[in-house]
């Protein structure tokens, strides 16, 4: 599910939230392995997104909790 995009309704350290170029992805409460985490990954990595932050194993200073980060550059 996306759990946040544009306007953001938290801080963000990436201003792409404020600009509309970044969403934020979260699996359903308990549902996120390692397996769905890394497929999310890759296949993000694969369409094309350039940010990603994978904050289910590394947290940001404004994290919310377990979701993926995908900003898109416009390329």
């Amino acid at each position: 599910a996306v759990t946040e995009g544009c306007p953001p309704t938290s801080t963000h350290q990436d201003r792409s939230h404020y600009n509309g170029r970044a969403v934020d992805i979260a699996f359903p409460p308990g549902t996120a392995t390692e397996a769905k985490i890394s497929r999310l990954l890759a296949d993000a990595k694969q369409i094309g997104f350039t940010v990603i932050f994978d904050e289910y194993h590394t947290k940001t200073d404004f994290s919310t909790g377990g979701h993926i980060h995908l900003d898109w550059d416009g390329q």
